[in-house]
C-alpha cells in the first residue's frame, strides 16, 4: 500500500511516501511565506498534497495530530488545526481516507514513544536510507507514513 505522511504545517511541513517499507520519495519544505495570510499558506498545503498524492497514486494519507501546549497561542493553535483539515479537506478531494496519529504513536515506530527529533531522525535514516540527508520534518513524515503503513497492515486495509 502507498501512503503519504504529511507533518503538516502552515510555515514548514514534511512529506514522504513509503511503499512497503520502502522510502519512495521525502521532501521538506517552506509553506509560507513572510507576509502571507493564513488561508494562502493552507490552500498551497492542501494543493501540495494533493498533487503528491496523485503524482505517486497514493492509497491513504497519514498524519500527525501534534500536541497543541496549553501555553500556545490561540494563533498557533488556529493555524496547527488549519494544516490538519487542509491535509483532510486534500484527502477528500481525492476520494482518498485520511487518517491521523498523535505523537507518541508516530514515535513508537523508533522504539520511543517520547523520542527526540534526532532520534527520529537517525532511525528513519536506518530504516529508510534515503538518498539524502533527512531534515527533521521530513523524518517526521517518514515516521508517520510508516505508522500509517503498519497500522493499515494491522486494520486489513
Amino acid at each position: 500500500m502507498r501512503i503519504l505522511g504529511v507533518d503538516p504545517g502552515t510555515i514548514n511541513a514534511g512529506f514522504a511516501v513509503i511503499d512497503d517499507g520502502k522510502l519512495i520519495y521525502s521532501i521538506q519544505g517552506g509553506i509560507g511565506r513572510s507576509g502571507e495570510s493564513m488561508p494562502i499558506r493552507l490552500r498551497r498545503l492542501m494543493r501540495g498534497v494533493i498533487a503528491l498524492a496523485k503524482n505517486y497514486k497514493c492509497e491513504l494519507i497519514a498524519y500527525e495530530t501534534g500536541f497543541i501546549g496549553r501555553k500556545a497561542s490561540p494563533q498557533t493553535s488556529l493555524a496547527i488545526h488549519g494544516a490538519r483539515a487542509a491535509v483532510m479537506i486534500a484527502a477528500a478531494e481525492l476520494g482518498i481516507e485520511a487518517v491521523g496519529y498523535h505523537p507518541s504513536r508516530v514515535k513508537m515506530v523508533t522504539g520511543q514513544g517520547n523520542a527526540s527529533k534526532d532520534r527520529v531522525m537517525r532511525v528513519m535514516t536506518a530504516l529508510l536510507k534515503p538518498d539524502h540527508e533527512l531534515g527533521e520534518d521530513e523524518a517526521d513524515a517518514c515516521a508517520i507514513a510508516l505508522t500509517g503503513e503498519m497500522e493499515a497492515k494491522l486494520t486489513n486495509h
